[in-house]
């Protein structure tokens, strides 16, 4: 579904990536990982086209989509959680929901918002609640369903334990393991490595803006070198 080739980003002159390549296959769910300043944020806001790349191709069900707008990356069903959840701190729970679903029109929205409030029945309970009430697990919830609105075929999550307490991030990683097991197709960072390889299929790790090493995520789990550089053993 997902094919990046030797691709390249910067902020200025200083280089976040550099001849990254890697793919996603339909119905994966595919684990990046690394320490801080790996570019694993960088990769990510790169293929929803937020940050701009310098070189290599994108592509996507075989397009390239290089010069797409993030807007029209959304409209062939590329959505990101971003970092920090973002969510809109004024607006109530249920009209963050509604934001995301601005590319697709509202005419299947309905359904999805269901849905949303199936898998996050705390959202259906304070759906008319300001976004910044919510604790950070909530906000994590809400900025999750506002992606689902979109009915996005690729789902970029950008570290959604973040801040966490370890309850909240189980509760968030097993929501992502049901998704994965739905068939949604997800490409997920997070610095938490085990738990993010822990459910997924396959993984990279990267290292100053580079794939360092590729595998299944059973094989990367349990290679010694990862495990010393980025698991704590």
């Amino acid at each position: 579904m997902l094919e990046v080739t030797g691709l390249g980003s910067r902020y200025g002159r200083i280089p976040a990536l550099a001849d990254v390549s890697l793919h996603v296959r339909a119905g994966e769910l595919v684990a990046i990982v690394g320490a801080n300043g790996a570019g694993k944020t960088t990769l990510l806001r790169t293929v929803s086209g937020v940050q701009p790349k310098h070189g290599g191709t994108l592509r996507f069900d075989g397009v390239d989509i290089g010069r797409d707008t993030p807007r029209r990356r959304v409209q062939r069903g590329i959505v990101q959680v971003p970092e920090g959840r973002q969510v809109f701190g004024a607006l109530s729970v249920e009209d963050n929901l509604w934001l995301g679903a601005f590319a697709r029109g509202r005419a299947q929205a309905p359904r999805t918002l269901d849905a949303v409030f199936t898998m996050f029945p705390v959202l259906r309970d304070k759906r008319a609640e300001p976004a910044g009430n919510l604790s950070g697990g909530q906000q994590q919830m809400l900025a999750l369903g506002r992606a689902l609105m979109a009915d996005p075929r690729l789902l970029l999550l950008d570290e959604p334990s973040m801040g966490l307490a370890p309850r909240l991030v189980a509760e968030i990683f097993n929501h992502i393991k049901a998704l994965g097991a739905r068939g949604t197709t997800i490409l997920l960072v997070d610095q938490n490595a085990r738990a993010a390889l822990a459910i997924a299929d396959r993984g990279y790790v990267m290292a100053a803006g580079r794939v360092v090493a590729e595998g299944t995520a059973a094989d990367l789990l349990h290679d010694a070198q990862v495990q010393r550089a980025y698991l704590g053993h």
